[in-house]
């Protein structure tokens, strides 16, 4: 097995997983099955739900990719990560770095719950293949941790 990997936002992933998860089902209408990350039942944790998007170029993927995880699951046992009424301000894509800016709808009042949303985008956003790195934004200002730590890269 190939020992060499990549950091991803506190995760680390080998090559081979990558590739995996960059080469799922993608046929000729242009669908591809990705994972999304949605709150268990509990809100404790995340966990993927499986989605065909279908979509033209990468681009078009982050963007089918936010607005189901803003539209929430289709499983009724899991939980939306964010409010319905959460916008996507902007979106910059800087070599393999993408930054996400929400509006402040995407913040709970609780910073676990906070940090497990960001885990589930970056979770989702990195399967995608020219997405290495994400760091979620809102309203322009980082996700900061309990310990006022920022949450991302």
């Amino acid at each position: 097995m190939d020992k060499t990997s990549v950091n991803v936002v506190g995760s680390v992933r080998s090559v081979n997983d990558m590739a995996e998860l960059s080469n799922k089902a993608v046929d000729s209408n242009g669908m591809k099955e990705n994972n999304l990350y949605f709150f268990n039942e509990k809100e404790s944790s995340i966990v993927p739900e499986s989605r065909s998007l279908k979509y033209n170029n990468a681009d078009d993927l982050v963007n089918l990719a936010l607005n189901a995880l803003i539209k929430g699951p289709s499983d009724g046992k899991l939980k939306p990560i964010m409010s319905k009424n959460t916008k996507v301000r902007s979106e910059n894509m800087n070599e393999s770095q993408l930054t996400v800016d929400f509006t402040n709808e995407f913040m709970h009042d609780d910073v676990t719950k906070n940090m497990l949303a960001v885990y589930a985008i970056v979770r989702t956003l990195c399967q995608i293949d020219k997405v290495g790195n994400v760091m979620v934004t809102v309203d322009g200002a980082p996700v900061v941790a309990a310990d006022g730590g920022t949450i991302g890269f």
